[in-house]
């Protein structure tokens, strides 16, 4: 590294709120990396500040690190714009395929490198395309590098290793197309969303002032609808757009659901009987339901004080928009959760009676339950229904049972395991027999199986 970027880092750490709220965010910050542009013996020691490297670069005896694979014209760190003496200690840049820069970044949500790699190919390189797949955005930071001491003579020949049955080029060009087919689909750039992130500030000054009779927050979300019809966007989210009242703490647990506007007194269920963060997405294609949102929240407020809503709004321009959208929906709902578990549950279902206080519990209790959940453990919740025909208009808590021992009573007369008669692959991996047997320990396995889509912790 460059001389003193342990403590300028740290400094900008603590003096930089821009950047700590983008790595919070997800941004990488690249940290340019050179090399010296021939082998030369005289010179052994780095150049250790900015000056210097940009002095031996009049002199053609450094460069850029040297990137094989990038492809494009485009420069990934612009190193005009980095040698140049601007205010701000860093600057926004864009994504280049083959890219595998040094970054600095927050632990926390990273990808992990992909494992099946061997030798010098594109280990870094996939690495880099799945945070941008993941949606990491991208800044070069001023004054810092980092420098190629020697040439990594260590690396053993390509010519050498196409010998070796186990390790030859074409075997790694294999595996990294397997990488690039594997990599999750909900990583894919067509769930990419425009997302307001100053919803809160007073951008919307003018548009409030010329809005009567709704409260302000209804006034931006209007405006911000104009704006969106107007613009070129296809889809546009806004969180956190009404925040719930409850206090998030370590180790809790949200309801992360999501609906249309004409669906949410479904919602009062939830709230009634879930005493923890809930995280809403509704659905908007028109002025009016932005309106119906707000009536109904104006009405029924402090019976849904711990909701959280994120509006998404969309433009019917195909005759595939009309299908509901619940993965967008879903996505919004989940990212713009705040607790560290997730339930995910559509507006129809509501959780049995106490379960947010009994869940927290058995994560802050149970430590084999804390142990699965950070291995990726994810824990079903089996779902029920009526077994008749309900009026929507009807149901209510009162309706339901909230208790394992009301559910057992009502078992085949009132109540069903959900979806077994209409499409058994969707919850029997559940295996209802064993659940509703299940008498002593807090869970039991199960294994996956194609079409299965359950409610999970």
């Amino acid at each position: 590294p460059s001389d003193g970027a342990y403590v300028k880092l740290l400094r900008l750490l603590h003096k930089d709120q821009d950047m700590r709220s983008s790595l919070d965010d997800g941004t990488l910050f690249i940290i340019p990396g050179f090399e010296w542009k021939a082998a030369n013996s005289t010179l052994r020691k780095p150049p250790l500040g900015q000056s210097t490297i940009l002095r031996l670069n009049q002199f053609d005896l450094v460069r850029p690190m040297r990137m094989p694979n990038l492809r494009g014209k485009a420069q990934l760190i612009n190193y005009a714009l980095w040698s140049e003496n601007e205010d701000g200690s860093f600057y926004p840049t864009s994504f280049q395929y083959g890219a595998e820069p040094f970054v600095l970044a927050k632990k926390e949500g990273l990808p992990r490198f992909w494992p099946a790699f061997r030798g010098p190919w594109h280990s870094r390189q996939a690495w880099f395309e799945e945070a941008d797949a993941k949606g990491c955005k991208l800044a070069v930071l001023r004054e810092l590098f980092m420098f190629r001491v020697t040439e990594p003579a260590f690396l053993p020949n390509i010519e050498d290793l196409a010998q070796d049955e186990y390790t030859t080029f074409e075997q790694a060009e294999e595996e990294y197309k397997s990488f690039q087919r594997l990599l999750p689909d909900r990583y894919q750039t067509h769930f990419s969303v425009v997302t307001v992130e100053y919803f809160s500030s007073d951008a919307y000054e003018e548009c409030v002032e010329n809005a009567t009779s709704v409260s302000d927050t209804e006034r931006k979300l209007l405006c911000e609808w104009e704006r969106f019809k107007s613009s070129s966007h296809h889809r546009q989210q806004i969180p956190y757009a009404i925040r719930g009242s409850h206090n998030v703490t370590s180790g809790d647990i949200s309801l992360v659901a999501q609906g249309s506007a004409d669906r949410l007194d479904r919602l009062r269920n939830n709230a009634q009987l879930w005493e923890g963060p809930i995280s809403v997405a509704i659905y908007i294609k028109h002025r009016s339901e932005i309106e119906k949102a707000f009536n109904f929240y104006k009405m029924y407020s402090d019976d849904i004080e711990n909701v959280t809503f994120h509006f998404f709004f969309e433009k019917i321009v195909s005759s595939r928009d009309k299908l509901y959208p619940h993965n967008y929906l879903r996505n919004c709902a989940l990212n713009f959760s705040d607790s560290e578990y997730i339930i995910n549950l559509d507006v129809d279902f509501v959780p049995s009676k106490d379960a947010y206080r009994g869940l927290v519990d058995l994560i802050r209790n149970d430590k084999n339950v804390r142990d699965a959940l950070q291995n990726k453990t994810m824990m079903v919740l089996p779902a029920f229904e009526n077994s008749y025909e309900v009026e929507e208009d009807d149901i209510s808590t009162s309706q339901i049972p909230l208790e394992k021992t009301e559910l057992l009573a009502q078992l085949f007369s009132r109540v069903e395991p959900f979806h077994l008669k209409k499409f058994s692959p969707g919850h029997g991996p559940t295996n209802f027999g064993k659940w509703l047997a299940h008498q002593t320990g807090t869970t039991y396995k199960i294994a996956y199986e194609e079409s299965f889509e359950p409610y999970v912790l």
